[in-house]
């Protein structure tokens, strides 16, 4: 996870947050069954595994009460809220994601991604195929492979020299399999998160304990909401709302994606981890469909040539007639 980087480069920023205010993810109680989501009751295990989000960090966040429904949101974001809201569940959505998580070891330290890409094909009942794929590991900059050159570090030189794809999984799944596979065990099912978004910012929020600011944390779960393919239209409106409301996030109508596409972002900065950073989300403004999420360094690193912590790619596509 890229927390994991931004804890190293703790050590080399003024920090004011310690270690100690930094909250700890908890299984929250199973909220009560939202009515308008078009799934049964699954287990509770999800926040999306393959994002960096689960909570680790936070930034500045007043959670009164009654902070949660009132003054008003962006209107991107309250543009996005409505159209996710009214999305016709598709009879099956095709989705691609490719992420990229920064991992570092060695000493001197180096970087290196290891690309995922996860497919689904996901029915309106919830269940249907996931299939992930491991690709060859890929290098920030030269500085990190000449490290691992010098560290001798074969097990890594050796996924970074091949060029053949690994699959990890390529399954059926039921609706409680798929839902558990882009899950961690740290947020509740997709069916049990709520589609009114003061009940959701609830739920959010009661994934983290401890007295530390909480306002990046919450941005990073709204928008592990948005990640998930199995979560209902309704709750993607939600998420959406939730992220409106929060305090010091900042919306640009004129981006483009990591992919290059025409997008709408909201974004959120804070060193409250460790170096300063920039967690993004970008989404269509036309659709409302999730196009990427980002966390991306400030200013760069010394020991590390990489500025991306992490990435996440989508590419969704509703008019699937089968599974492969």
């Amino acid at each position: 996870m890229s927390n994991d980087i931004l804890m190293q480069l703790r050590e080399r920023v003024a920090d004011p947050v310690s270690d100690e205010d930094l909250p700890e993810v908890i299984q929250p109680p199973l909220p009560k069954d939202d009515p308008r989501s078009r799934r049964g009751r699954r287990i509770p295990v999800a926040v999306t595994a393959f994002v960096i989000l689960a909570a680790a960090g936070a930034a500045a966040l007043f959670l009164g009460g009654d902070e949660r429904t009132q003054g008003l949101i962006p209107g991107p974001l309250a543009s996005a809220s409505a159209i996710a809201a009214e999305t016709m569940p598709a009879d099956l959505e095709y989705t691609r994601t490719s992420v990229l998580t920064l991992d570092t070891t060695g000493n001197p330290p180096y970087s290196y991604y290891r690309p995922l890409v996860f497919e689904s094909w996901v029915r309106s009942d919830g269940s249907g195929r996931l299939r992930t794929t491991h690709l060859p590991i890929e290098w920030p900059g030269a500085r990190d492979r000449s490290r691992a050159v010098e560290a001798d570090d074969q097990a890594t030189l050796r996924l970074a020299g091949s060029s053949t794809n690994e699959t990890v999984v390529d399954a059926e799944l039921s609706a409680e399999e798929l839902d558990a596979a882009f899950g961690d065990g740290s947020m509740p099912a997709a069916t049990d998160l709520s589609a009114d978004p003061a009940e959701l910012r609830d739920q959010l929020v009661a994934l983290i304990q401890g007295d530390g600011p909480k306002d990046l944390a919450l941005f990073e779960l709204a928008s592990d909401v948005l990640l998930k393919p199995t979560v209902d239209p309704g709750v993607r409106g939600a998420a959406y709302e939730v992220l409106g409301r929060l305090p010091g996030v900042t919306v640009d109508q004129s981006v483009s994606d990591p992919e290059g596409r025409a997008a709408t972002s909201a974004s959120i900065t804070s060193s409250a981890t460790g170096a300063e950073s920039t967690r993004t989300l970008y989404f269509d403004p036309d659709t409302a469909q999730t196009l990427a999420f980002t966390n991306t360094l400030t200013h760069p690193e010394a020991f590390i040539d990489a500025k991306t912590l992490t990435s996440v790619v989508m590419e969704r596509n509703r008019n699937v007639s089968e599974a492969p």
